[in-house]
């Protein structure tokens, strides 16, 4: 389904982590109305270019690669248009990224996943308590370099200058209709994308942990004494079912 109403992209990608494939999105809420499917294939080669350039080169070691990009419709849960770029997802392999690095610094080691680099672009409007909003993009699989200041976390001043040409597209427009990133409410860009001059950590989702007994239970010591037991007979019964 759309996100509010609105069309988006899914960028998806994949790297070993901690032994094992992962695969992650990284979503573009877009604007306007929803184009057609070659149309959206330009946005989503414009958004792919983008990342390609804020990855760092790939060499050996650097895992990160495209899997695919899907542009999925307002009301729809199926994509409507999908760029593939490796079919074999759950792989740990994928299409390399080829453009430039966003860092003119050697990077010769491989990138973790939970160190990014973030984008932030205001938006529109005041958040429920009266404070300004933004858009925050995480890029995954980013190292820091080999000179003090990059090993440090601190983007060099000259990798945020480039860093933030190469997103600019993102608030002035992509495609035949200029369709620009927005926020999942539908808020505008209210000036252009950000780059933070640290690397941030941004932890991978871990999935949703499983529900335990709680005491709702129909067994609860409680409810057992008000039955007429007593509290050693109850507790008996509560280690009966719970073992």
């Amino acid at each position: 389904m759309g996100v509010n109403g609105h069309w988006y992209i899914e960028i998806t990608k994949q790297a070993f982590w901690r032994g094992a494939p992962h695969v992650w999105q990284n979503r573009y809420v877009m604007s306007g109305a929803q184009p057609s499917a070659s149309d959206a294939g330009t946005v989503i080669t414009a958004l792919k270019d983008i990342e390609d350039v804020l990855q760092p080169s790939q060499g050996a070691g650097h895992g990160v690669g495209f899997v695919r990009g899907s542009a999925y419709g307002s009301g729809s849960g199926a994509p409507f248009e999908v760029l593939e770029y490796n079919a074999s997802e759950g792989s740990g392999t994928a299409t390399g990224f080829t453009g430039g690095a966003w860092t003119g610094y050697d990077l010769g080691w491989a990138p973790t996943l939970e160190t990014c680099l973030m984008i932030e672009t205001p938006v529109t409007g005041l958040s429920s308590t009266g404070k300004p909003v933004s858009l925050r993009k995480y890029i995954r699989g980013v190292a820091s370099g080999s000179n003090e200041a990059e090993t440090s976390g601190q983007v060099a001043a000259d990798d945020i200058t480039g860093v933030e040409a190469a997103v600019l597209p993102w608030k002035t427009g992509m495609g035949a209709s200029s369709w620009v990133v927005i926020a999942g409410s539908g808020a505008q860009a209210s000036g252009p994308p950000a780059c933070h001059p640290y690397l941030v950590a941004h932890q991978i989702p871990r999935g949703k942990k499983r529900k335990t007994s709680s005491s709702s239970s129909a067994f609860s010591l409680s409810s057992l004494l008000k039955d007429g037991l007593t509290a050693a007979e109850a507790a008996a019964v509560i280690s009966l079912v719970a073992g």
